[in-house]
């Protein structure tokens, strides 16, 4: 699937996929209106996990950009949260909707909850688990889209990492949940398909978590849907991955102003930078290596620092690769004056692990 889905030289100019935007599909899932809603404001710095910052017009088409970014403001990524013990919550299972800042309340619980599809004997005091609406992104992308959709569940990790740390909670990554028996009990019916989860405040439990006691109720991410076959065969082969646990690790703490002012698209100068950035990203270097990533560097103008391309913090090659790099980011130019241009390479084992902490590090970056 990676291979196949490869950029080229060839293959950008003799694959053009002209889109009707008219088309495109829903990019946010809504329950009825008779579900309870309840404003996040009761739950501090929630809507920095997923809320509107932005709104941009695009000829007739006016597009919400929101605290985690997404290839093509698409927004595969579905986000439920669980409640257990939150003062001012009903303990229960929520759908956040970011557009109107609310979060659904789908099911309470008692002895059952999101645990029971997560190893090991005990309560979380909060739970989120995290899904991807596929064809959002694949209606663009194609098959290409199974990369950009774990891109996004990184993201999305990230984002509640970033919101998680503002509250002071320690966090952890969850990819070893029963994904099947989530897909199966969320009411999803291949449409959406459930990734990773992150989990916070842990306790221990008397007695065993149960399972749902009953599904949610199923509603469709999309207004449409189109099947891609690939998606699906490369998802079934992420169920089957070794799938692990991580800690946050040294996530940092940014600030809620760093976090609403984050964007993906930046312009770039032709000046001498200081060298904190560089210094940080050698620093990230020995967490990517833990996570079975590398990073690579072209660098130029940092002040103290040779221009060249690094490895993991090593200079490999001297100069200035700066051109090169811009026709690499599928030759846009405005890359070409930036100071650092950052590559994240993976061997292909855990496949949708590895992309998802990529999108992570990649967050991590955007913050910082």
């Amino acid at each position: 699937m990676h291979a196949d889905t490869n950029h080229s030289f060839d293959s950008v100019r003799k694959n053009p996929n002209f889109l009707d935007w008219n088309s495109q599909p829903r990019n946010h899932k809504l329950y009825p209106h008779f579900f309870r809603r309840y404003k996040t404001e009761a739950f501090e710095h929630f809507s920095l996990c997923g809320g509107i910052t932005l709104k941009k017009q695009y000829g007739p088409q006016l597009v919400y950009l929101r605290t985690v970014p997404s290839a093509g403001a698409l927004y595969p990524s579905e986000v439920y949260v669980q409640f257990r013990g939150q003062p001012g919550w009903v303990d229960g299972i929520y759908h956040y909707e970011p557009l109107h800042d609310n979060l659904t309340l789908l099911h309470e619980i008692e002895s059952d909850g999101l645990e029971a599809y997560l190893p090991g004997e005990e309560k979380q005091g909060i739970c989120f688990f995290i899904s991807s609406a596929y064809f959002r992104s694949s209606w663009k992308y194609k098959n290409r889209a199974i990369r950009y959709i774990y891109l996004d569940a990184g993201h999305q990790i990230g984002t509640i990492g970033a919101m998680l740390n503002l509250k002071g909670e320690a966090w952890t990554i969850r990819f070893d949940l029963d994904l099947e028996a989530a897909n199966r009990d969320f009411g999803f019916e291949g449409d959406e398909v459930m990734l990773a989860a992150v989990t916070a405040q842990p306790k221990e439990a008397r007695r065993a978590v149960q399972p749902l006691r009953e599904k949610l109720p199923t509603v469709m991410a999309t207004d449409y849907l189109e099947r891609n076959p690939s998606i699906e065969a490369a998802y079934a082969e992420y169920v089957q991955e070794h799938r692990k646990a991580y800690g946050s690790g040294g996530f940092g703490v940014y600030a809620n102003e760093t976090i609403l002012a984050r964007r993906s698209l930046r312009q770039f100068s032709e000046r001498e930078d200081g060298r904190e950035i560089f210094d940080w990203l050698m620093g990230l270097s020995d967490e990517a290596k833990a996570m079975g990533i590398t990073l690579h560097c072209s660098v130029k103008n940092i002040a103290g620092v040779t221009s060249g391309l690094y490895q993991n913090g090593v200079l490999t090659s001297e100069g200035d690769f700066s051109r090169k790099c811009a026709y690499l980011c599928l030759e846009q130019s405005l890359v070409a004056p930036a100071n650092v241009t950052l590559f994240l390479t993976a061997d292909e084992v855990e496949y949708g692990q590895r992309y998802m902490m990529t999108g992570l590090l990649g967050h991590r970056v955007y913050l910082e």
